[in-house]
């Protein structure tokens, strides 16, 4: 009995050990990580030495000297294996500096899915352009500096856009990647059934993924509306976790249509209206909903119908009914909150607020006649 725990022991103190040593390295640049090695190789030898000289010479209590030398090897062949992924890893980025949480979930990619999977987006990273400001660092092939400004100038646009809706306060660092080939954006975005995407902002990774548009002579506004968007997402997630809340229990079309408002604003410009379907919200809750909506061959137009329910939101009720339907408690239907802070039911919002917008839409068509 005495063995098993003495055994289960020192299996504890070695994973306290590697645990510890993994989230050191999270932290660690390649250089810094191979001077952590040889330290704690020379550490582990003395170390190991000492439990050996009491074995061999006869110390008493020579379980202890005998974890000591369990404990040392343990550590210096851990730090060993660590050093070399670490390097490895920096040797893939050739000097590009990737933030720790980034760092973990590339290790938890490569435990649990492809390790050519893995590969491909790192030396994808290896062969862009880096720039990094205050709370944004992009990489961007070497054609895409220009956009690469641009996105960099457009951050604080949406900072400001964002504040006059969301009372946020702390905003935590987001990577952003430009690509040209759509294939390859894909094959870097977790499983999704979206049939054309432009953007995504993946919250795990802090990262936005934005397609560089092939349209010519609209690739600076494009980018500047895509990374707007996809940014107000970071900034929508980041003010829920500073809320202790999770965006899942937000519905699809509330979040998405607050980040399209938001990146409007930013922009200088607001949305058009034109006629469109209307979809039931009850429908766009979910991301499956969201996604069976915005296909190709969809007829309805969900980022619109999203964009100006929160416009008549914002109008009619203000900042506050925004912010609390945002931030709702985990298990109250948003449906019931929705019914207290506007006092109409959402069936009855989503048609008085469709009704309103293609009224001002005919009398606008009627002005512009009149005039011509």
């Amino acid at each position: 009995m005495d063995i098993i725990k003495a055994l289960l022991s020192f299996l504890c103190r070695i994973a306290l050990m590697i645990a510890g040593l993994f989230v050191l390295y999270l932290w660690l640049h390649a250089t810094a990580g191979i001077l952590l090695a040889v330290f704690v190789l020379a550490v582990c030898f003395i170390w190991f030495m000492h439990g050996f000289l009491g074995l061999t010479g006869g110390l008493r209590d020579k379980r202890k000297a005998a974890s000591q030398m369990g404990l040392a090897l343990g550590a210096g062949l851990a730090c060993s294996l660590l050093s070399l992924v670490n390097y490895s890893f920096y040797s893939f980025l050739q000097g590009t500096t990737i933030n720790a949480q980034i760092k973990k979930e590339y290790y938890q990619e490569a435990l649990i899915s492809n390790y050519e999977s893995l590969q491909r987006r790192m030396r994808y990273l290896s062969m862009t352009r880096h720039m990094d400001e205050k709370n944004v660092e992009i990489y961007y092939p070497d054609k895409d500096s220009i956009y690469a400004k641009e996105v960099m100038n457009q951050r604080q646009a949406v900072d400001n856009a964002a504040r006059k809706v969301l009372p946020f306060h702390h905003v935590p660092k987001v990577r952003v990647i430009l690509y040209h080939n759509p294939l390859i954006m894909k094959q870097n975005l977790p499983p999704n059934h979206y049939e054309s995407l432009s953007g995504m902002y993946v919250p795990k990774e802090m990262t936005i993924h934005l397609l560089v548009p092939s349209e010519s002579g609209e690739h600076t506004e494009s980018i500047k509306k895509l990374f707007a968007h996809e940014y107000a997402h970071h900034l929508i997630i980041s003010y829920l976790t500073e809320k202790g809340k999770d965006n899942r229990d937000v519905p699809r079309w509330f979040e998405e249509g607050l980040a399209e408002y938001i990146s409007y604003k930013s922009i200088g410009r607001a949305q058009i209206f034109s006629p469109f379907e209307l979809v039931p919200f009850e429908q766009l809750s979910s991301v499956n909903g969201w996604e069976k909506a915005t296909r190709i061959n969809s007829p309805y137009r969900p980022y619109e119908q999203s964009y100006f329910a929160i416009d008549q939101l914002l109008h009619d009720y203000g900042r506050p009914a925004v912010t609390k339907l945002l931030t709702k408690e985990d298990l109250e239907p948003f449906s019931r909150v929705f019914e207290k802070q506007t006092g109409n039911t959402l069936a009855f919002f989503q048609a008085r607020f469709l009704k309103d917008e293609n009224d001002i839409y005919r009398l606008n068509i009627k002005k512009e006649f009149l005039n011509r």
